[in-house]
């Protein structure tokens, strides 16, 4: 806090202190930090995301789209937006639309890391996790439950950056 007092314009402190009241679920007092930084770095992808995430957490899941399109007008492959931005549609209802999301997000991650998973088990708990989902999967490919595992990954465990 003495830190803002003698600098308030230090991206860095705005930033963290953003995250350490979002860490608490303090989420309309983080977004006014995310401002801030936005108000110095229009571009700062962190602070954007971070806004998108607080505002989803908020339930104000269409909000939060706007701030994931945002980073992805900047940086179209950046994975965390791309998935974030799925999990809010699905939350939406917009169950199509976060597939394709899921799909950037799984052609990106297929590029830079080897996703494995014991199959049988993910089944049996994924299967009671989103059984009541408005997302209509067919269990055809070893993709399904990929996208299944993310889903369950964005919408249980989205975290800051």
């Amino acid at each position: 806090m003495k830190a803002l007092a003698i600098e308030p314009n230090i991206v860095e402190i705005l930033y963290n202190k953003g995250l350490a009241l979002d860490s608490l679920g303090r989420y309309e007092e983080a977004i006014t930090y995310y401002d801030k930084v936005l108000a110095i770095e229009p571009n700062a992808t962190d602070a954007l995301y971070n806004k998108g995430l607080a505002l989803d957490n908020l339930g104000k899941s269409e909000e939060a789209i706007t701030y994931y399109d945002k980073v992805l007008a900047i940086d179209p492959n950046d994975v965390d937006a791309l998935n974030n931005k799925g999990a809010a549609l699905g939350k939406l209802g917009k169950s199509q639309e976060a597939i394709q999301y899921f799909d950037k997000v799984l052609q990106q991650e297929s590029n830079t890391t080897e996703v494995s998973y014991n199959q049988n088990e993910d089944i049996a708990n994924l299967t009671d996790v989103f059984s009541s989902s408005s997302i209509n999967f067919h269990p055809s490919s070893n993709s399904f439950l990929l996208k299944v595992f993310l889903l369950y990954i964005a919408n249980i465990l989205p975290l800051p950056r």
